[in-house]
């Protein structure tokens, strides 16, 4: 480790999940391929982004089949380069089946972004990447901020196969993260922040869940930075609670061979 540390917002998030994950992911830098929900994330974000970013000039949405052209194009180009690491049920069904299923959610999931999302939305910062330095300690924090939109208003996009609790949004750390952010670059409190969740149901449905933030939140987050900061160096990694929904198959691409996982545990499992 160098003296100087820039703590990534990906990594410390996922430090905060599980930091033997961060460990293999970010301190030992042993790629995995990544599941694919993950992927299917991705490819969402990747057709929204890619739409936003020409709207700040423009002012007018892309055609909603480009939209999800790119979304599409995206998740092939992710699986196509990255690969997909396949909890052992969706093994059982097989890859085809799985990232098929993956791929078709990504087409709904971009009409609906497009059709009922996109439009009230008019952004005036798309994928920004903010580096807050705190020299004093040693270490910087980077992030990149989905989007802010014309009212100061920072929004996140996610998608999803159920919705959210509404409460989540209040206590979201990525949220706080990217206002934190925020406010170190412009010395301005955000006006809003908003989850905006594709739930792919029967009949997909798009939720928003609104929340705001405060300097208490932002002194919270700053110990929070410390603390993950402290623990990095001293090379502390403790495995996360295996009752977490993250901790499993389906959405950790390391559960396969955790050392905090015995193989008569991850048989039963799998049976």
């Amino acid at each position: 480790m160098t003296n100087q540390l820039i703590h990534r917002q990906s990594a410390i998030i996922t430090y905060w999940m599980c930091a033997e994950k961060y460990r293999r992911r970010y301190a030992n830098e042993e790629f995995r391929s990544p599941c694919a929900r993950m992927i299917r994330g991705s490819g969402v974000h990747g057709g929204a982004a890619h739409n936003f970013r020409q709207k700040k000039d423009s002012h007018q949405d892309l055609k909603k089949q480009d939209i999800v052209d790119k979304a599409v194009a995206v998740f092939d180009e992710i699986y196509e380069n990255e690969g997909c690491t396949l909890a052992p049920e969706e093994k059982s069904r097989g890859k085809g089946i799985v990232i098929g299923e993956e791929r078709d959610r990504v087409w709904r999931l971009s009409e609906l972004q497009a059709d009922d999302l996109a439009p009230t939305i008019q952004p005036v910062a798309v994928e920004q990447t903010i580096i807050a330095d705190f020299p004093s300690l040693g270490f910087k924090v980077r992030g990149t901020l989905d989007l802010k939109d014309s009212r100061n208003v920072i929004q996140d996009l996610k998608s999803s196969t159920k919705k959210r609790p509404a409460a989540d949004v209040h206590k979201d750390f990525q949220l706080t993260t990217y206002a934190a952010l925020d406010f170190t670059l412009t010395k301005k409190m955000p006006a809003g922040l908003k989850l905006n969740v594709l739930v792919d149901k029967k009949r997909p449905e798009l939720q928003i869940l609104e929340t705001a933030r405060d300097m208490q939140d932002f002194e919270t987050w700053f110990r929070t930075i410390k603390a993950v900061d402290a623990a990095i160096r001293a090379g502390i990694f403790p495995p996360t609670n295996k009752h977490n929904w993250w901790c499993s198959p389906k959405w950790c691409e390391y559960w396969a061979d955790c050392i905090y996982w015995s193989e008569s545990e991850r048989s039963r499992i799998s049976a």
